[in-house]
Parts: structure tokens; sequence; C-alpha cells
């Protein structure tokens, strides 16, 4: 079988290593503009997603990378809409942002390991996160996994207090964009392995699709 080609923009906090790992399956290369011949790309967790990205102002941000914006956004461009692509935290704000969604813009609770909930299969998982905005996706997507941690959700200009559902795994199906708001290059084991066995679901269901 042939390795899976994966495309990494901006390598943040070691997420390469995850592939490495894993070279039986993955080959990885750095993202840049022009690149072609991959299978997978994954964006990386890093800065705040800049809130004119999604009509708001910033009210309760810490710091943003607009050149970092415009680089994922030409490298998300480029993919198309054909191509598998992941992100992970920032990476995952960043594709629902793309595909139309909004941020809140500042959460609590959520830096740390945590419990989530796999909705398809019931199970309860331990992830990692350490992110303080929050993904808050509309249109054609499946929530695939929650968390229940967040009592207070501010935005621009409302707020959400209370627990309720936290968005921990998103799939758009038109874009092929998994957003996987987690750290798998984190921990625990399994929170790496809950995300590895989504990418192979989505790349491989992909293909069948295709074929």
């Amino acid at each position: 079988m042939s390795k899976i080609r994966v495309a990494i923009v901006n390598d943040c906090f070691g997420v390469s290593g995850l592939f490495k790992g894993r070279s039986d399956q993955f080959e990885w290369t750095h993202w840049k503009p022009g690149l072609v011949g991959y299978d997978m790309m994954v964006l990386t967790g890093g800065s705040d997603i800049n809130t004119k990205l999604y009509k708001e102002e910033a009210k309760h941000c810490s710091w943003f990378n607009d050149q970092r914006d415009a680089f994922e956004l030409q490298a998300i461009k480029e993919a198309g809409n054909d191509i598998l692509k992941a992100g992970i935290c920032r990476g995952a704000q960043l594709l629902n942002v793309h595909n139309g969604g909004t941020l809140w813009q500042d959460v609590n609770n959520h830096s740390g390991q945590h419990m989530a909930r796999d909705l398809r299969s019931g199970k309860w998982l331990v992830l990692s996160s350490a992110h303080h905005q929050m993904m808050r996706p509309v249109g054609n997507f499946e929530m695939i996994a929650v968390a229940e941690r967040a009592t207070l959700r501010r935005a621009e200009k409302d707020e959400l207090s209370g627990l309720h559902p936290d968005p921990e795994v998103i799939w758009f199906p038109e874009t092929k964009s998994l957003c996987f708001q987690a750290h798998p290059e984190f921990g625990p084991n399994e929170c790496e392995e809950y995300f590895f066995n989504l990418l192979e679901e989505k790349y491989h269901g992909n293909h069948l699709k295709a074929a």
C-alpha cells in the first residue's frame, strides 16, 4: 500500500513528529505555495484567528498573526475541495471560518486535559486542549465530538453562560475539512489515536467515493 502524502502548513508544536512516528503509513513535507502531489493537508495550532475574517471587531482576543492567516488561507485555497484538510486547534478554527463559521472570541475551561464525547459511538475520550477561542459552525457540517467544559463564551456582541455542548470535532463534507479542536501532539495516546482514526476514516472514505 502506498503511503499517504501529507503537506503540513506551519509545523507548530511538533505536529510533524506525529507523522514521523507513523512513517509506515505517512510521508510528510512542509507546504509551500505551488506544492502539488500531496494527498492530505494539515494545519496546526498557534495564534488567534483575526476577527476581521469573520466580520467581528476584536473584543476578547489576545494576538493575531495576519501574515500567517493569509499564508494558511492561500494553502486552503490551493488545496481546493477535493483534498482532505485537517485542522488542529487554530487550524480547526481557521477551517471553520473558511467554511462560513465564526468563533467565540474567548471561552474558559479549555486548557489541559478534559473529557469529550464522540457523538457517533457515545464513547468518552480524554483530549488535550490549549485554546480560548472556539468554533461556531454554520451550514452543512457534522458535529462529531463535543465537550461540556466552558461556562462562559464571549463574542463581539453576545455572550453565553452555563454548560452547553462545546464543539470538539467538526466535519465539513463539501470542502473535506476535518476540524479537530484538541492537540493530539500533546497526548495522551487516546487523543492521538482518535485524531488518526478520524484522519484515516475521512481520507479513505473520500477515496472510496471518488473511485
